[in-house]
């Protein structure tokens, strides 16, 4: 059976989707501190890796709500995304 999105819901959408970019951006965390370990002098580095999870989340937020008003715009003049689901047994 076919089915369409009529409609997000943005502050809901865009919340679980800026929390699940944050919680990504924590696996990289390490990854960006590894540089800085052997420089004593970039601490900027340091403050950047350590922000970079709540600087993700927040600019995931804001375009996953800007993206989701403008899919819900859209979808009343062209149809939203089709999928097909099927019953599992």
């Amino acid at each position: 059976m076919k089915k369409q999105i009529k409609h997000f819901s943005v502050f809901q959408t865009s919340k679980v989707l800026a929390i699940l970019f944050g919680a990504i951006a924590i696996i990289f965390v390490p990854f960006l501190l590894i540089p800085s370990l052997g420089n004593e002098g970039n601490g900027s580095m340091v403050v950047f890796s350590l922000a970079a999870p709540f600087l993700y989340a927040i600019m995931g937020f804001i375009f996953t709500a800007l993206f989701c008003w403008i899919y819900n715009i859209l979808a009343k003049y062209v149809g939203g995304i089709e999928f097909t689901l099927e019953d599992v047994k």
